[in-house]
């Protein structure tokens, strides 16, 4: 009984993090747990990549609506 709970959690952790990879990629995933500085990480460089982005669309626009 205990083995297919054990492949149920792991089918489970594989269906929440497969839509992306990024665990696969990263190696995030260890005895079907991901802590939260994992996590926090992954989401904290999301946000500053968006971040990113956004100023320097905006310098962009900054640039072409000065001349």
């Amino acid at each position: 009984m205990d083995i297919k709970e054990d492949e149920e959690e792991n089918l489970w952790s594989r269906k929440i993090f497969d839509f992306s990879g990024i665990a696969d990629r990263l190696d995030l995933v260890a005895d079907n747990t991901c802590s939260w500085l994992e996590i926090s990480l992954i989401l904290t460089s999301g946000i500053g990549f968006m971040m990113f982005s956004l100023i320097l669309i905006y310098i962009v626009y900054r640039l072409s609506t000065k001349g």
